[in-house]
């Protein structure tokens, strides 16, 4: 009978019962570390899956949650702080902070809108702690 290639159990069984047991804890550790690697990184997905849309983009109220705030105050300390400007019942950006990627405006059948991208979360994020705002709910 033809002998299989690149079947893993059959080359497993044919090792010898010290290459074995190397391979078995080889796997084991990979195995360790790569659980770490998930649990690292397991608060920033869990994030991004609840803050980010399918786009990408954040709406404001996911973003202030972040902080413990309203809608309405986060839009207000970033009008305070001179990042956006509301014009027409539209949140814009300031002519210093246009063009950097930080938001998007996608449209529905009814009006434009503008989220927040990973970048501008991010710049979001950074500005808002560095005024003293703590990220954690209150």
């Amino acid at each position: 009978m033809e002998k299989q290639l690149n079947n893993p159990v059959q080359q497993y069984l044919e090792m010898g019962e010290e290459d074995r047991a190397i391979l078995y804890f080889t796997r084991l550790k990979e195995t360790k570390q790569l659980k770490a690697e998930i649990e690292f990184n397991k608060p920033k997905v869990d994030y991004y899956d609840l803050v980010m849309d399918e786009q990408g983009l954040a709406k404001a109220g996911d973003i202030a949650s972040k902080f413990g705030l309203t809608t309405k105050g986060f839009n207000q300390i970033l009008k305070d702080l001179k990042i956006q400007y509301k014009q027409g019942g539209i949140w814009y950006l300031y002519v210093k902070h246009k063009g950097k990627g930080y938001v998007d405006y996608p449209e529905t059948e009814y009006k434009s809108f503008m989220r927040w991208t990973k970048k501008g979360v991010k710049f979001v994020l950074d500005t808002l702690k560095a005024y003293g705002y703590n990220s954690e709910k209150r």
